[in-house]
């Protein structure tokens, strides 16, 4: 079973309920398929990008760092097969960079998001 599989059934029931903006992020928010550091250091996010990062920070209903994500990503969904690890963990390899872009343009920090939802500042 291909990685994308909820993401494309995610964005076909949106597409279904006539959401096609929101069906573009559905989908690529497990995998992006543009990655673009340039544009990233130049301050211009997308929502994809954030959809795309948010998903790799939650663990169900907890804010988690990537670490621990990527740690429970391979773990379910791995499958003990090397490509699959690989895959995996070049694309958090890309969220990582990602987060490091992001965070180092606003007055936040990685591990301040979860205090920052818990009391409602964020």
């Amino acid at each position: 079973k291909n990685l994308c599989d909820h993401a494309r059934h995610g964005r076909d029931i949106c597409l279904e309920l006539g959401y096609p903006e929101v069906a573009e992020v559905v989908r690529e928010h497990v995998i992006l398929s543009e990655f673009s550091l340039t544009r990233y250091k130049s301050g211009l996010f997308f929502a994809k990008e954030l959809v795309y990062y948010a998903d790799k920070r939650v663990r169900h209903d907890e804010i988690v760092s990537l670490e621990e994500r990527l740690e429970y990503i391979l773990e379910n969904y791995g499958k003990n097969d090397p490509k699959r690890y690989r895959l995996i963990k070049e694309n958090f390899n890309k969220c990582k960079q990602l987060e490091t872009v992001f965070f180092s343009r606003i007055e936040l920090t990685t591990s301040g998001i979860q205090q920052a939802v818990a009391v409602g500042t964020f």
